[in-house]
């Protein structure tokens, strides 16, 4: 077996092709007992050799997706478990509890995201060497993110490594901009509604669809995208992007986020708050996905809470009529999440007064 790992990131992109075009014009044809492994992110070139009908490299492929393989997760924490172990056992002075808790690994099971390149990155920084008297410290600083680096020595944040790949792929997209917003627009309409699509995610960014696709093509290796719904492949990727301290100049304030999703929310036609449920979910493909039951109310106290007083959004807010509030649908029932009704309307009456200058807020 030969094993090519990395192909994204070493070969330029026509070469990226040639090689794929050898392998399968080529090299099989000489040895086809000869098998090879190519590992790589989704990107682009590498997706579409893999996909051409016209290429014999689609028929006598196979594609593993490590977002699809249900051992990850089993895997993941099998390693780090095991290495965790074996830390534990070099330390010089090892803690006499259990280390780590099972509720710590279950968590970078989590965050892993079925990628071993999280769970990779935490090992490496727990484990250091030259700092292995500080394990238990650094691990703490993992689980609640307490160690925040200095911007001019990045080597000292845990997830060094991982923010450079991070990084990496999104500079070299072809709108870096744009692509960096669209990645916070999903990030955080999935932290409201579960799940977003190409349609809504090209209402909040106020882009033509035919753009909107261009840029989830190139954002493969990060998105799991259909016409039907968005899935970010990672779930630790907006603790990058949300950090000025590890996106540095790519960050995105989340708060300038969920007023964008906001004023899209209270752009759409026929919509009430205050239902028993906003009409804004989408059925997913998958049957064993349901979107969340949350009520109206709650949705948009979190947006509220949540957003960055702006003018657009004190404009969408002064359009919305009180019995879009206030307004009963079932007969003598209130509706669900009703008791967030009040700090609603606080967080609205902020929104409307801050983004008034100060000489006419109390006019």
């Amino acid at each position: 077996m030969v094993i090519l790992d990395g192909l994204e990131e070493t070969l330029s992109e026509d070469d990226q092709e040639q090689l794929l075009k050898v392998i399968s014009t080529s090299v099989h044809q000489h040895n086809p007992t000869l098998r090879i492994l190519i590992c790589s992110r989704t990107e682009p070139t590498i997706a579409t050799a893999f996909d051409d009908d016209e290429s014999c490299l689609k028929s006598m492929s196979n594609i593993i997706s490590l977002n699809d393989d249900v051992d990850s997760d089993d895997n993941i924490r099998r390693f780090l478990i095991n290495r965790f172990s074996k830390i534990k056992k070099q330390l010089p002075f090892p803690p006499e509890d259990e280390w780590p808790v099972p509720g710590a690994i279950d968590y970078l099971v989590a965050k892993s995201s079925r990628q071993f390149i999280f769970a990779a990155t935490v090992e490496k920084y727990v484990g250091s060497p030259k700092h292995r008297h500080h394990a238990v410290a650094r691990l703490k600083h993992v689980l609640d993110l307490a160690s925040l680096p200095h911007l001019q020595d990045p080597k000292r944040h845990p997830f060094a490594d991982l923010d450079a790949l991070y990084s990496v792929i999104l500079r070299t997209r072809t709108d870096v901009t744009l692509s960096v917003k669209a990645m916070a627009v999903c990030l955080q309409y999935t932290k409201y509604f579960g799940v977003t699509t190409p349609i809504r995610l090209a209402k909040v960014l106020r882009i033509d669809l035919a753009e909107i696709w261009s840029i989830l093509y190139e954002l493969a290796s990060l998105l799991d995208v259909s016409k039907d719904y968005i899935r970010p492949f990672h779930a630790s990727f907006g603790d990058f992007l949300f950090d000025k301290s590890r996106s540095l100049d790519l960050h995105c304030v989340s708060g300038d986020i969920s007023t964008d999703i906001a004023c899209m929310v209270l752009g759409e036609k026929k919509k009430r708050i205050g239902k028993r449920k906003l009409n804004i979910f989408l059925d997913s493909p998958d049957k064993a996905y349901k979107p969340p039951e949350v009520p109206s109310y709650y949705i948009f106290y979190c947006l509220m809470e949540d957003a960055t007083p702006r003018e657009d959004l004190r404009d969408r807010l002064h359009q919305v009529e009180p019995n879009a509030i206030f307004g009963r649908y079932e007969r003598y029932k209130t509706p669900r999440g009703a008791y967030y009704l009040v700090p609603l309307l606080r967080q609205v009456k902020n929104h409307v007064v801050s983004s008034f200058p100060a000489s006419v807020r109390y006019s």
